[in-house]
């Protein structure tokens, strides 16, 4: 299975992503690598943290995950929206998931509670 494990950005007030300017200094966010890291060996994954690079919606994948903190749940809920019309299953987890399933679950095939590390 290819799984895309993916960390969003946060939208402008204009609704955008908001994207960093730096060309240095990137440093991934621990959350994705730890689900990579929680991932059985047999799945392909790829993690993309956006503030430094944009998904590939055409790039074929069977599986989107996204963790995500209040401030980046517009942007996770218009990635999952993006995936979900190409038919790729969407899970997501997070603080924001974690303290509104029934919001999160509006917008994607499934929703992870608490930690994974625990699962």
């Amino acid at each position: 299975m290819r799984i895309k494990i993916i960390y969003p950005t946060r939208t402008g007030a204009d609704g955008k992503p908001i994207k960093t300017r730096s060309k240095h200094g990137r440093v991934l966010n621990l959350s994705v690598s730890y689900l990579a890291g929680l991932t059985p060996r047999e799945h392909e994954v790829e993690i993309i943290d956006e503030l430094f690079e944009d998904p590939e919606f055409d790039q074929p994948v069977d599986l989107v995950a996204l963790t995500a903190m209040t401030m980046q749940a517009p942007r996770a809920y218009q990635l999952a929206a993006e995936y979900r019309r190409r038919g790729v299953k969407v899970v997501m987890g997070g603080f924001h998931a974690s303290f509104m399933p029934e919001e999160t679950m509006q917008y994607v095939n499934s929703v992870v509670i608490g930690e994974a590390e625990l699962a």
